[in-house]
């Protein structure tokens, strides 16, 4: 996190953190940096204490740059693929038959799991109530 008026970078859990009306957060590293910026209403470019400290974060930026650069220059090393054998067709096919022969075997399966049910259903049908006789 970096402070909003110098800019300076803040570690985690340090300075003050400030809330707007309108729920803007405003971090401030120090009791400095909070009063020059809401209390007295001081620009960044103004104050000469602060230019210092931005020269000096700005040639690190730079240095970090030039290393990141660097780095992505380098060439990614080449990684032997795998040969990997050729599939004979007569295997694909052989696999493609038994998938075949599994379809056709589940469909069967449920039709007569539904016939059964529909004939369960009509002999409940079929059943009349028994009827009570009167002595």
């Amino acid at each position: 996190m970096r402070c909003s008026f110098c800019t300076c970078e803040m570690e985690p859990g340090t300075g003050t953190l400030y809330i707007l009306r309108g729920g803007k957060t405003l971090p401030f590293c120090s009791k400095k940096c909070r009063l020059n910026s809401l209390k007295l209403k001081r620009k960044q470019r103004k104050v000469t204490w602060i230019r210092k400290d931005n020269k000096d974060e700005e040639k690190k930026m730079r240095e970090d740059k030039k290393k990141a650069k660097e780095l992505k220059k380098e060439e990614p090393k080449k990684v032997k693929e795998e040969v990997k054998p050729k599939v004979e067709k007569k295997e694909v096919k052989e696999v493609k038959e038994e998938r075949k022969v599994e379809e056709k075997k589940e469909p069967v399966k449920e039709e007569n799991q539904e016939k059964e049910v529909k004939e369960e259903s009509k002999v409940e049908e079929k059943k009349e109530p028994v009827k009570e006789e009167k002595k």
